[in-house]
């Protein structure tokens, strides 16, 4: 193999640089969305779960070194990403839109339920809200229930299919 392990570790000091200098791009992908992604997502929640980052951090840097010596000892890259992108997780069509109109609600409420409910009744109604929004999820892909509602698009009268 013509990478090298000492690039390999100093690149996945970046979550998914690492991967992807060894050719898995599903997994640097994957990896690179969970950290930034989670990042964001905690920013805008304003939730405080610190011990996330590292342990996203250090597993990248890990993983991107047992990949190395993987690759290495088979002498072939396989790009199998973490988490299938198809599959239960696969979005329905429309997730995307729901996903901007729920973040839409929640940071025009972020802004002015504070004003309007003071600020001590608003950091519990917020923490509220999201812990139930969290269990519910959580219960809904303990169940298997997809995650988001299928949205079928109807024909229209006057449309003709062969």
């Amino acid at each position: 193999m013509d990478k090298s392990k000492a690039a390999t570790f100093f690149l996945s000091l970046v979550p998914g640089l690492g991967h992807f200098y060894l050719g898995q791009m599903n997994r640097g992908l994957q990896l690179m969305i969970a950290f930034f992604g989670s990042m964001l997502l905690f920013d805008l929640l304003r939730v405080n779960v610190s011990f996330v980052l590292p342990i996203i951090w250090f597993f990248g840097i890990f993983d991107a070194l047992q990949q190395y010596q993987k690759i290495d000892r088979e002498k072939r890259v396989i790009d199998s990403p973490f988490i299938p992108w198809k599959g239960h997780l696969h979005p329905q069509p429309g997730w995307l839109g729901w996903a901007f109109v729920v973040l839409g609600v929640y940071l025009l409420f972020d802004n002015l339920l504070p004003r309007v409910l003071g600020w001590g009744t608003y950091e519990l109604v917020r923490t509220v809200v999201i812990a139930l929004l969290l269990i519910y999820l959580g219960f809904r892909i303990i169940t298997g229930k997809k995650l988001f509602p299928s949205f079928k698009t109807h024909d229209h009268e006057g449309s003709h299919r062969p």
